[in-house]
């Protein structure tokens, strides 16, 4: 059958009128199958530069994470953690930036093998909660959100590091990569890490911290995960998880 939008030599007309008029074809039949085509919608202002199975496999190695992620602070903080994958999508970096507040801790890492930069995005309300643990409090966290004074931000850089080599270890599966933490932010506006209308991968947590409760939000550049855009693939990840798994 000829698809939508294909053009019909003369001969090929000529036969589809002799069958209307033979009663062979039904004119009904025609519009059936016009109907019937899918069509799909396509935004140009945005997009879609990940395929589903893409998407796919960057939740399952951050539900990875989420796990490591748990045990790590759990340990660190001596309190209740529990972390989750609430979503993967994909949207422009200026999108993402408008979502925050204007108050939040914002880690820039570089990943040299990747030439780019990713970020992770954390709610003041779990850093001033993990903060406290730190230093040997309940876990209270503050009421309004203040920038981090230096002392704070040595102590959430610490943090930032651990869960940077936690990160290296999630994405094993797929590629041999490091994120190393290049600084600190409280502002999105001094966090551009691309430019405003480049797609980028957004995986969203929840967190909970003792008696706290939050977001994180980890971004990833589409031009920084290009060079590992055919590894970002469910088969790649299983391969990854029994090589993992055989090594133990």
């Amino acid at each position: 059958m000829r698809q939508l939008g294909e053009v019909l030599s003369q001969s090929e007309i000529d036969a589809l009128l002799a069958a209307l008029d033979s009663g062979e074809l039904d004119p009904g039949e025609i519009d059936a199958e016009s109907e019937n085509q899918r069509v799909k919608l396509y935004d140009f202002k945005r997009p879609e530069k990940f395929t589903k199975e893409q998407m796919r496999t960057l939740q399952m190695l951050h539900e990875n994470l989420a796990r490591s992620l748990s045990t790590y602070l759990a340990t660190t903080l001596r309190t209740l953690v529990e972390i989750k994958v609430m979503s993967v999508e994909q949207l422009t970096y200026y999108e993402f930036t408008r979502s925050l507040p204007l108050l939040t801790m914002l880690a820039i890492y570089d990943i040299p093998a990747w030439d780019g930069r990713g970020l992770l995005e954390c709610n003041l309300t779990l850093v001033f909660a993990m903060i406290d643990r730190m230093l040997g409090g309940p876990g209270s966290s503050l009421q309004e959100g203040r920038p981090l004074t230096d002392i704070e931000q040595g102590l959430v850089s610490l943090l930032m590091r651990q869960i940077g080599l936690l990160y290296r270890d999630a994405w094993q599966t797929v590629a041999d990569v490091s994120f190393n933490l290049d600084s600190l932010e409280t502002n999105p506006l001094f966090a551009q890490i691309v430019s405003q209308n480049e797609t980028v991968a957004l995986i969203n947590f929840s967190a909970r911290i003792g008696s706290a409760e939050g977001m994180l939000n980890i971004c990833l550049p589409h031009m920084v995960l290009e060079q590992a855009m055919d590894r970002l693939t469910t088969r790649s990840w299983f391969a990854g998880q029994t090589r993992a798994h055989d090594q133990r």
